[in-house]
């Protein structure tokens, strides 16, 4: 039996001061939009905000005068959806196998009149990755309540999506250790890691 590897699932850090890429108040919702987006950039671009908690409730500034580098190298944004910097893009990028089936759309973010490009990967194929007899179902239906990956099955891709509905963009994204180790080796900001649960 081989050793079990390691993944994680990246998550967003909760701050009480908060950076968010917001997408036009016009737009899809995320779920309308994840099978419509076929180009290799968004059509529409984000405009970055802090975001307070405050005694009037939440606000929303321009005003990063006092705020550390916005620029997060993973940016929450109005879409949940995994918004990347070239830095992370290329830390992914540089440590896929090759069986992952990664296509980047491209997504311009502005801090007023400055922009920079950001990335999102989205997947061309629903991925095999589960082990059906322990991930937990909410009864009767094919909804996760908590996913477990099959070792053997992961073992062939360095990050994957776990397969609902909307796999092609999704924030549930799945990264072996090496990625883990390599984002934080490079200082990238903005995530979280979650380990998940991996069985033979």
């Amino acid at each position: 039996m081989g050793i079990i590897m390691n993944y994680y699932l990246i998550g967003v850090e909760n701050k009480s001061e908060s950076i968010v890429a917001n997408a036009p108040a016009d737009t899809k919702l995320a779920h309308e939009l994840v099978f419509e987006i076929n180009e290799e950039e968004l059509p529409f671009s984000l405009n970055l905000f802090k975001v307070s908690m405050t005694k009037k409730g939440l606000v929303e500034s321009e005003d990063f005068t006092e705020s550390e580098n916005p620029w997060l190298d993973y940016l929450p944004n109005s879409l949940v959806w995994p918004l990347m910097s070239i830095k992370l893009k290329n830390v992914i990028a540089n440590n896929l196998i090759g069986n992952e089936g990664i296509e980047w759309v491209k997504a311009k973010v502005y801090l007023k009149n400055e922009p920079r490009d950001y990335f999102i990967p989205r997947f061309n194929k629903k991925m095999d990755v589960l082990n059906q007899n322990k991930t937990k179902y909410v009864p009767g239906t094919d909804q996760i309540i908590k996913p477990s990956f099959s070792s053997s099955k992961i073992s062939n891709y360095s990050i994957f999506h776990k397969p609902t509905m909307f796999w092609k963009i999704t924030n549930e994204i799945y990264i072996s250790e090496k990625i883990k180790k390599n984002i934080e080796e490079n200082g990238l900001t903005g995530m979280t890691f979650e380990e998940t649960s991996v069985s033979a």
